[in-house]
């Protein structure tokens, strides 16, 4: 079996810091790829995270101008966790 690619935006609800980049990133809707491959020698279709990545713009380079870098899955589960939490929240004040 290949690898597989998955895209999907995520908010990140407040400013945050990806290892390896001197500069913090605002809080804001990004991006994000992830790359799985399949488990072998198991009887059904599984698959772990190889690599994340984040699509962030390049500063002082035009809005036009992106990099993909690489970020820890942690801090992409953070940050989808707290917006489903905000939602729910949201969800239950206008009950």
């Amino acid at each position: 079996m290949h690898e597989r690619v998955r895209r999907t935006a995520v908010t990140f609800s407040r400013p945050f810091f990806v290892e390896g980049l001197d500069r913090q990133q605002s809080a804001g809707t990004y991006d994000v790829e992830t790359i799985e491959a399949p488990l072998e020698g198991i009887s059904f279709l599984a698959y772990r995270i190889e690599s994340t990545s984040i699509l962030l713009p390049v500063p002082r380079r035009g809005p036009n101008s992106f990099q993909l870098v690489s970020i820890a899955a942690a801090v992409v589960r953070a940050a989808r966790l707290r917006t489903e939490k905000t939602e729910r929240d949201n969800r239950t004040r206008e009950v």
